[in-house]
């Protein structure tokens, strides 16, 4: 079963932190969700896993291989 790994996970908008240094481990074929305020969970984390937004700086690893470089 394929692991999605995010590590470090930040984004940081001028003066402003939006994300700090999360990490997410997900397992394949499950469904995982957010709690916290809508905007939060809509703009910041699903842009920045989604690539509609670049991070600041993160980690991205599909089964314990690098996959930052990757298209």
């Amino acid at each position: 079963m394929a692991r999605i790994r995010i590590k470090n996970l930040y984004k940081k908008f001028a003066k402003t932190t939006a994300v700090d240094h999360i990490n997410i481990s997900c397992l394949g074929r499950r469904v995982y969700g957010f709690v916290g305020t809508l905007r939060l969970r809509e703009n910041n984390y699903t842009s920045n896993d989604t690539g509609l937004e670049v991070p600041t700086s993160r980690k991205v690893f599909l089964d314990n291989k690098l996959m930052n470089n990757i298209p």
